[in-house]
């Protein structure tokens, strides 16, 4: 005999699952296009329609890490990026990649790759470290689903 009441929370439960599962993805994209901006978790949670507690609890459920975590690791992936690949001042880095100030921005730098920005930037242009560096910048974004 079938259970029409178990099939029904069943399928409710999947339901609410795709249906956050969409909202964290929008969530992401609007992380990505606001990186620069300063994001808080009351802001995101508020934005997706969710109290903080739940949406932090399901962001973490979906993407397997938390809501900041993810933050911190696309700034510092956006920020190395520019880093390696421009010419751009230090300062309008940090800003463009979402950090308050460039001495955050070195500090979170230098505890992520061992070296200053500046020694990032030069490494990555001479030495044969950069290779190293692109394999730790693979996986700092292997870690957050990036999808772009």
């Amino acid at each position: 005999m079938c259970d029409y009441k178990k099939i029904s929370e069943e399928g409710h439960a999947s339901l609410k699952t795709a249906m956050m599962r969409s909202v964290v993805c929008d969530t992401l994209n609007w992380i990505e296009a606001n990186l620069h901006s300063d994001l808080h978790i009351e802001q995101l949670a508020s934005r997706a329609g969710y109290t903080r507690w739940h949406f932090q609890r399901s962001f973490k459920k979906i993407t397997g890490q938390s809501l900041s975590e993810y933050v911190r690791i696309r700034r510092i992936v956006k920020a190395t990026e520019a880093i390696i690949h421009t010419r751009e001042r230090m300062v309008d880095i940090a800003y463009d990649s979402g950090y308050s100030n460039q001495q955050l921005m070195s500090r979170l730098i230098r505890a992520t790759f061992g070296m200053s920005p500046t020694e990032l930037r030069h490494c990555a242009s001479v030495c044969p470290c950069s290779e190293i560096i692109g394999q730790q910048v693979t996986t700092l974004k292997q870690s957050v689903l990036l999808t772009n």
